[in-house]
């Protein structure tokens, strides 16, 4: 019993850490996507091109992104914004 309630302050300790709730969205993110836009945009600001939808983003390289939409693996390169709902 004592076990039990070790491990629930544990994990409610967990919770409050802003360090660990961003671990934890970002295993979210990684696994099943989130609820995102993305906009490209061309040099003078104007829209290319929109997408919404649960994204999952693979941006670690700074010249592009690539995501998964609708089964759709798309990889864009340019300016663009990443925005989470």
């Amino acid at each position: 019993m004592f076990r039990i309630y070790l491990c629930l302050i544990t994990l409610l300790y967990l919770y409050g850490c802003k360090g660990c709730e961003q671990t934890f969205k970002s295993i979210k993110s990684d696994t099943v996507g989130m609820n995102r836009v993305i906009v490209l945009y061309d040099c003078n600001g104007g829209v290319i091109q929109k997408w919404e939808g649960n994204i999952n983003v693979d941006a670690q390289q700074s010249s592009f992104a690539r995501f998964i939409l609708d089964g759709k693996t798309w990889q864009i390169s340019g300016i663009i914004t990443i925005e989470e709902k």
